[in-house]
């Protein structure tokens, strides 16, 4: 069964470098003291180290290590208070600081010598642990304690005084020895005692958090380490090289350095982002009101697995160009309704076009129209229009063709200056590098860049990008580089005269072509914003076909655009209005599907629900709920891919990955042996039902193991399966939070005929020795029993000579586990997979 890992100690920890110039860097030794009767000790440059000396409650024992007695005390306070206690120092020059990361020490006792020793220092007057140990060995401990989490860092020109206390001797004679066998260091012979770390130039420290460069990496490690993470109170700092984290971190200040590069996940920041080197972001950054210095080179990745979206930024500074990038993956030639999510952009031709370069890099796509390359386009034998803008001013409302890429001055909406927040209406062939001249050619992936000023606070549509007439068609370009709630953006108060029940998506991957669909917002359901969304299945015989079956729901993707509807009042003439906030924002619901290609390979999935039984017996909601997902172009390990859990004030389900609870874990698709543990706490009920819901895997079986019962049940593939269980305040195992894991198998064996509703086997889990089988509608005369192991080996076979309906085979020398059986019957082979207990 897989456990959860645990973080572990670094044995060799590299500290946070400081300001000015650094005296040694990385992990270097500084002091050593001798475990001789006559103490010695020595350090490096910049410093001073005072050799062992014992506190006044101890005596001197005879021996050729550092031997003390009369550790009598019963607790540590008393040994505190006798000064019961040995002591070594180290102080640094005026000018310099101490920075210790880890200590080594050789140490043992007489049989009669105290059981309990605690090492402290002098930074806090002697008030915490930094190490300690009860009941070790006689025969001596060799160990390094590792500070990296929290270096002892001196003042200017201060001292670190350790003090190690003793008790619980069980005689006064009873010694304890600082032993003399970690060799020479710094050409101290017969060291008991180094410390580790540098010293270094005093002056305030770089930053809390510092990739040094490429070789060194982060010091004290990724502010984004789970074992270790950054708060909104620090300060993070990329001197050289590129840095690279593994989550979503926190910081005060983040500052990047020239020549250096910082590829980061989620970033929330309070204060500052200052960037004079380059940054990519594949995450959500927060900065409500912090300010941020892009540096020219600032940009939001966006690929087939990840967005790099902009959170809550109402009051925040941007200064300087960003870039914010869409992925269209490789897809069928189709339209699609694109906006620009930043503003003083330039021309559509420097952004979507890249300035026209055939090159297959990936980036930008081929526009056409009419005039050709005199007007910026690609051209093409016909020049015939491939982008288009919406007036809507017009009676009626009509598509325009942008008329060029290069020229205008953004006064004529179709002009060549890219313009935020209004939709375009863009014929998407693939990158550059496919061939204009051949309509059939296949639709390479593709990515969007967009580069300039990042909009802030609210965003009030134009009046002359509105309809004023009633039910007319209004297309709006989210003004975000962030998913937005489309409802919300309906309910806000700055949006009237605007229907508020519906808004339309097109949907390249519908059909050869695309289609609009129809996203309706519905009664919300147990909180979750998911349920707020379905699209329509109607014909409008006066609008056509309104799609179903789409990724679109009601969270408009940044770099889309969609249409709205102008009301249609009672009395009057609409006058609309519409107002794009902030907190309409939805950073956890980012959807590229409606980019994607129709055939694309859906997840594999097994969502989980937790009932209490009255429940579910009721048709109510569930408990909690989590949902795994699998694909190839995901990996079991924890990252952004995944969602941590959120945890309630009742019941709580998830699942396990390295240490972490997540309510949707994404990984590979599972193959024999893969294990997933489930966490469910915090029981508030006695009874309840598990729902698991499992889409087809095809060769892979996949079973929920409940350690408390000792039992497996087979999960029923593309289909659902429901297990009651109960818990039990006075059995503890059944309230464990890993009770149950699902398990995974491989189908290493192919059958003739697989007809599950002629055959029958009972028990299933076999728990008594004694399987049944029984053939409906038909007798077993003739028939051989086989079973197999999930390796695919013949562990048991007999041959039935009953001419009855039903007969008994004895498993009882067949070890636990899950078993194939095959019935060969008049030449047909049926197949039942059972558990045996």
């Amino acid at each position: 069964m897989k456990t959860i890992l645990q973080k572990y100690n670094l044995i060799l920890a590299i500290i946070v470098c400081f300001g000015a110039t650094i005296s040694s860097f990385g992990q270097t030794d500084i002091a050593a003291y001798s475990g001789e009767s006559s103490p010695q000790s020595t350090s490096v440059a910049n410093s001073t180290s005072d050799e062992l000396s014992r506190g006044a409650g101890i005596g001197i024992a005879t021996g050729a290590s550092f031997n003390s007695n009369g550790f009598t005390e019963t607790s540590l306070a008393n040994a505190i208070s006798a000064n019961d206690y040995v002591e070594w120092s180290l102080s640094a020059n005026s000018g310099y600081i101490l920075n210790i990361s880890s200590f080594e020490i050789d140490y043992d006792k007489s049989p009669q010598g105290p059981a309990d020793i605690s090492i402290r220092t002098s930074l806090d007057n002697y008030g915490s642990d930094i190490y300690t140990d009860s009941g070790f060995s006689d025969s001596g401990v060799e160990t390094t304690v590792d500070l990296s989490s929290s270096p002892l860092i001196s003042s200017d020109g201060g001292t670190i005084t350790f003090r190690l206390y003793a008790w619980n001797a069980s005689a006064s004679n009873g010694t304890f020895d600082i032993e003399d066998d970690l060799g020479t260091v710094l050409m101290q012979p017969n060291t008991g005692i180094r410390l580790i770390g540098n010293v270094d130039e005093a002056g305030a420290p770089a930053a809390d958090y510092v990739y040094v460069d490429d070789t060194t990496g982060w010091v004290p490690n990724d502010p984004s380490d789970a074992g270790n993470p950054s708060s909104a109170s620090n300060s993070v700092l990329v001197q050289a090289g590129t840095a690279t984290t593994a989550g979503d971190f926190s910081a005060d200040t983040v500052t990047i350095d020239s020549g250096a590069t910082l590829n980061a996940q989620g970033i929330t920041v309070v204060t500052s982002i200052t960037n004079s080197g380059s940054v990519t972001i594949s995450g959500v950054l927060v900065a409500p009101s912090a300010t941020i210095i892009t540096g020219d080179d600032f940009t939001f990745k966006n690929t087939s697995m990840s967005t790099g979206i902009i959170g809550l930024t109402t009051a925040a500074t941007f200064t300087g160009n960003v870039t914010v990038e869409r992925f269209i993956p490789q897809s069928n030639r189709a339209y699609r309704l694109l906006a620009s999510p930043l503003k003083n952009t330039g021309t559509i031709n420097t952004n979507w076009q890249e300035a026209q370069p055939e090159t297959d890099n990936g980036f930008g796509i081929h526009i056409t129209g009419t005039g050709g390359a005199s007007n910026g386009f690609d051209a093409t034998s016909l020049n015939n229009p491939s982008m288009y803008i919406v007036n809507e001013q017009a009676d009626p409302a009509a598509y325009v063709a942008v008329t060029s890429t290069t020229m205008g001055d953004g006064s004529a909406e179709e002009d060549g200056v890219l313009k935020h927040g209004i939709g375009y209406l863009t014929l998407v062939r693939g990158n550059r590098s496919t061939d204009l001249t051949n309509n059939d050619a296949t639709a390479s992936e593709v990515t969007l860049r967009t580069t300039g000023d990042v909009h802030t606070g609210d965003y009030v549509v134009t009046a002359s990008n509105l309809n004023p007439d009633p039910n007319g068609a209004i297309l709006v370009g989210n003004p975000y580089q962030a998913p937005v709630d489309m409802k919300a953006v309906l309910d806000n108060p700055g949006t009237t005269d605007i229907q508020t029940d519906a808004y339309h998506v097109y949907d390249p991957t519908l059909g050869d072509n695309g289609a609009f669909v129809t996203v309706t917002f519905g009664n919300i359901i147990a909180n979750d914003v998911n349920s707020l969304s379905f699209p329509l299945t109607d014909t409008d015989p006066e609008n056509g076909v309104i799609a179903s079956n789409s990724g679109a729901d009601r969270f408009l993707q940044p770099g889309q655009s969609a249409f709205v509807n102008t009301d249609t009042p009672l009395v009057g003439s609409p006058t609309p209005a519409m107002t794009f906030t902030e907190v309409n924002k939805v950073t956890d619901e980012v959807n590229t599907d409606i980019f994607f290609t129709s055939n694309t390979t859906s997840d594999k999935f097994i969502s989980i629900a937790l009932y209490d039984l009255e429940a579910f017996t009721n048709n109510e909601t569930p408990r909690d709920g989590s949902l795994i997902r699998f694909n190839d172009n995901y990996n079991s390990s924890f990252d952004n891919l995944d969602a941590s859990k959120a945890g309630n004030l009742d019941e709580n389900l998830g699942t396990l990955s390295e240490g972490n609870l997540l309510s949707i874990d994404s990984r590979a698709l599972p193959v024999e042996g893969d294990e997933i543990s489930l966490s469910i706490s915090n029981y508030k009920k006695t009874d309840y039902t598990l729902q698991l819901r499992l889409s087809d895997f095809e060769n892979t079986s996949a079973y929920l193991v409940d350690s408390y019962l000792g039992t497996q049940t087979l999960l029923t593939n593309s289909g659902e399966t429901l297990i009651q269980f109960s818990v039990d305040d006075s059995e503890p195992q059944s309230l464990s939070d890993d009770r149950f894991e699902i398990i995974f198998t491989q189908n290493v064996l192919g059958v003739d005929t697989f007809n599950e509703s002629l055959l029958t086997v009972f028990p299933n889990p076999v728990s008594n020795g004694q399987l049944t089988l029984n053939l409906v509608n038909g007798n077993l005369r003739d028939a051989n029993i086989e079973i197999y192991n999930m390796l695919g080996q013949k562990v048991l076979s007999e041959n039935v000579s009953t001419s009855t309906q039903q007969t008994t085979i004895n498993t009882s020398k067949l070890n636990s586990g899950v078993y194939i059986v095959n019935a060969t019957i008049a030449g047909n082979t049926i197949s039942k997979r059972i558990i045996i207990k």
